[in-house]
């Protein structure tokens, strides 16, 4: 250890603020290449966010009109189902499929208009209806109204389809409205995949459940927003031009604060008479200016707020 103290005080200045600056540049890369990692991760977050509350502002207000109409139509249904005692038995499926089908006609945005009735909730003749359209294989009401290629066309189901889904579980367990969360789905055979949600209204009389309606909507508009030129106009836009400032303003500040003990160094290293060349004081001089000029750029930066 002594030795190589003794070798270090012997040597020329250049040697000794290549190494001194050479351990400086090391030591500050590593502080500063932690700082700005924790940095650029608190910004993304942060982007994320403001991202997100963009998307919310832009998108939240036609969200909220599509699912809130939707609601206010199964709702309607929902309710007149509920007063089926009123209508004779034999009528009641071939009413309430016909009412479906009118909303689904006046409605193109709607991708689907059904119901899922408990069995023999409706009329007690599921018997009757069993391998009909727009009825399961074992009778129950189960009738949907959906668009194929512009033509409104019924369909039904089987009850291992239907009781093993969350849009009918769900439902049935909390009796009031739900929202399914997006998924993908397609209605016939060859149709691609949609993003889309359903609402379900459940069909409730004398606290007891006797079915749902529910009425699917597509999600598909938010590709439509994306293929435009500039969906997010000043919003978004300005939020990643914002973060793209920033991760500039702070690559700039480290490439100027590593260059200053570098330019420093360089100058006193070069193989030119100067005027420290032999004076003992030298290394300790140009050390001391180069932290001190370091420590100020590093606090001019941060009162600017670049890191």
């Amino acid at each position: 250890m002594k030795k190589i103290i003794l070798d270090f005080k012997n040597m020329k200045l250049r040697r000794k603020l290549t190494i001194a600056m050479g351990g400086i540049l090391f030591i500050s890369m590593g502080v500063l290449i932690l700082f700005s990692t924790y940095n650029f991760r608190k910004n993304s977050e942060k982007a994320a966010k403001e991202l997100a509350d963009v998307m919310a502002e832009h998108y939240g207000g036609h969200i909220e009109n599509k699912i809130g109409y939707a609601i206010t139509n199964a709702k309607v249904m929902a309710e007149l189902i509920e007063e089926y005692e009123l209508l004779p038995g034999k009528e009641r499926r071939e009413y309430f499929s016909a009412e479906m089908k009118k909303i689904e006609e006046k409605n193109p945005e709607f991708l689907s208009v059904w119901i899922v009735a408990e069995q023999n909730s409706i009329d007690n003749r599921d018997n009757e209806f069993i391998g009909k359209d727009g009825n399961t294989d074992t009778g129950r009401f189960v009738t949907g109204w959906y668009r194929e290629k512009g033509e409104i066309k019924i369909s039904g189901g089987t009850e291992l389809e239907i009781t093993n889904q969350d849009y009918y579980k769900i439902p049935k367990q909390k009796k009031s409205t739900v929202i399914l969360e997006p998924y993908l789905d397609s209605y016939y055979e060859g149709a691609p995949e949609i993003l889309m949600t359903s609402v379900i209204v459940p069909v409730i009389k004398n606290g007891e459940y006797k079915g749902e309606v529910g009425i699917d909507i597509s999600l598909e508009f938010f590709k439509e927003f994306l293929k435009d030129g500039n969906p997010f106009e000043t919003g978004a836009a300005s939020v990643i031009s914002n973060n793209l400032n920033e991760v500039m303003k702070r690559l700039t500040t480290i490439t100027i604060i590593l260059m200053i003990p570098t330019l420093i160094s360089s100058m006193f290293g070069m193989n030119l008479p100067n005027f420290m060349e032999h004076n003992s004081f030298a290394f300790v001089g140009v050390f001391l200016t180069s932290i001190v000029i370091t420590i100020i750029s590093v606090l001019f930066f941060r009162w600017r707020k670049w890191f």
